[in-house]
């Protein structure tokens, strides 16, 4: 149904998502106390990016996000394999 090009897109967009859910869990399960207490810098922006993303408001969007991301793959799935019908 779908061309060689866009099966490769699909097929690494869902890979890079895999990834990159595997990459967040593990930042998010690292042991913040093996970090020893340092001077700031101004060359730690990405620990300002995390101190956001600790935000409740910027979790609930990043969790939004991720429902519409997931209905645009559902809705790719059962387009690709279902032909674009949900019945079986």
């Amino acid at each position: 149904m779908y061309s060689a090009p866009q099966n490769a897109v699909f097929e690494a967009t869902t890979i890079l998502s895999t990834i990159c859910a595997f990459a967040f869990g593990a930042l998010a399960l690292r042991d913040s106390r093996r970090d020893a207490p340092r001077a700031r810098t101004a060359a730690q922006p990405l620990v300002r990016v995390l101190a956001a993303l600790a935000q409740p408001l910027a979790q609930f969007v990043f969790v939004c996000l991720l429902l519409v991301v997931n209905q645009i793959l559902c809705h790719a799935y059962i387009l690709r394999a279902h032909h674009g019908t949900r019945a079986s």
